[in-house]
């Protein structure tokens, strides 16, 4: 009566509902998610910045002109003065930093070119996690459910025998306690189902109440690989090494790590150049004409300037030591991410290969206690075990039933973390690492 009561519940904060496969889930996702639009902006800023350093590159031209007009009591000392013509500039040597300047702006667009592809990797290994998350709340709360039946089974016998007085007081209590046990575990799982459910609305950034496809049996076994790991210590270890050094290779954070790396090492040459003289080619036409003139009069410069910094000597000097530690500090910043990265593609590694290989113990363990089960509920109702063996044997039941669930989706979570840092998304390029 109390579990139907609950069942309701759900069915009234489930209305208006509408069902989501994990594909769906990760294209809704992409489609509205704020981070992967802002990144996006981020990606055509740098574009644009970059375009815009590549045009400092490139002389400067511009049309001038004027016209002078005095005051009536200077007519007979001065004339009105009509003037037009063209500048054109060109730096010839800036000590580098126009094109250094042109070259960082160019790796910041490929920084922001993998922080996209970044984002967009992190967002769909978040959502297949929060997804992982539904669908193992789902089974969570249809076992807690079954137990909750199984414990109501209980009950009805155990009432029966109680009043035949072939049972002790011990024993009834017993069972009218396990009721409400499993009543509460049911109330705790409904609050994580729950939870998982508003984790995945708000990433997928959406108002409506969803209601997540279960996961078949199939779906999971296709979160295997088709051949089975190597179960020799020696070839694990090759296993992982080698998605070590293809992640390393292809973790967009580490690119963009070795992208702002170069930039610093540029910052220095940049200050460097502080120090250097600056040369620099104009030329200038002028065509001009006074109100006493019949025709315009025309005349042209070349110069070639040059400037030497003498000051601040003690600004540019601690502007390169600045940027010089920075790129030092990068540098020991770089080798720490390298290896941060390469403990964590080793335990997502490690977690994907022991849950693959430990589902089949968890299946076998599972189809054993049920059978246990099974005769141990039978020999209940016959009368010919107490209520500790029948509250054993389900809690041996249950517990493996927690167990193959969460080693199948431990399977699907730690694969789906893997191919994020390696930086995958078809999961037939990992599976091939095994094959």
């Amino acid at each position: 009566m109390r579990i139907n009561i609950l069942l309701i519940i759900i069915c009234l904060i489930s209305a208006n509902i509408f069902a989501l496969t994990l594909e769906e889930a990760i294209e809704i996702g992409l489609v509205n998610s704020p981070i992967i639009h802002s990144a996006k902006e981020a990606l055509n800023q740098a574009r644009y910045d970059y375009q815009q350093s590549n045009f400092e590159l490139l002389p400067t031209a511009s049309i001038i002109g004027g016209y002078s007009m005095y005051q009536p009591d200077l007519a007979n000392t001065a004339s009105n003065n009509l003037a037009y013509g063209l500048q054109a500039n060109m730096p010839l040597f800036t000590g580098g930093k126009v094109w250094q300047n042109s070259r960082i702006k160019r790796n910041n667009y490929l920084v922001a070119q993998n922080e996209f592809q970044n984002q967009r990797m992190s967002l769909i290994n978040d959502i297949e996690n929060k997804f992982f998350n539904v669908q193992e709340a789902i089974l969570g709360l249809q076992i807690a459910q079954s137990d909750y039946d199984n414990a109501l089974v209980y009950e009805e016998i155990t009432d029966v025998r109680h009043a035949q007085g072939a049972i002790s007081q011990a024993d009834y209590f017993r069972i009218k306690a396990d009721v409400q046990q499993k009543m509460v575990r049911f109330i705790i799982n409904q609050s994580s189902y729950f939870t998982a459910l508003q984790d995945l609305r708000l990433i997928l950034n959406i108002s409506e109440e969803i209601e997540i496809d279960e996961i078949e049996g199939t779906s999971l076994d296709e979160a295997q690989p088709t051949n089975p790991f190597p179960m020799d210590v020696n070839e694990l270890q090759n296993l992982v090494n080698r998605l070590v050094i293809f992640g390393i290779e292809n973790n967009l954070s580490l690119k963009n790590n070795e992208l702002n790396l170069e930039n610093l090492k540029k910052n220095v040459t940049t200050a460097a150049g502080n120090f250097m003289p600056s040369i620099s080619l104009s030329y200038r036409k002028e065509w001009q004409k006074y109100d006493i003139q019949d025709n315009f009069t025309d005349s042209g410069t070349i110069s070639l300037n040059a400037s030497i910094p003498i000051f601040p000597v003690g600004n540019n000097t601690a502007n390169y030591l600045k940027n010089r530690a920075s790129f030092r500090k990068a540098e020991f910043d770089q080798d720490t991410a390298e290896n941060t990265l390469n403990l964590n593609i080793r335990t997502a590694a490690i977690s994907w290969i022991s849950a693959t290989q430990s589902e089949i113990s968890a299946r076998y363990s599972l189809e054993y206690a049920e059978n246990a089960y099974q005769q141990t509920l039978e020999r209940y109702r016959q009368g010919v075990v107490s209520s500790m063996e029948l509250l054993d044997s389900d809690i041996i039941y249950s517990n493996a039933r927690y167990q193959y669930i969460n080693t199948q989706f431990n399977i699907l979570r730690s694969k789906a973390n893997l191919k994020y840092l390696l930086n995958i998304e078809d999961e037939e390029e990992l599976f091939n690492f095994i094959q």
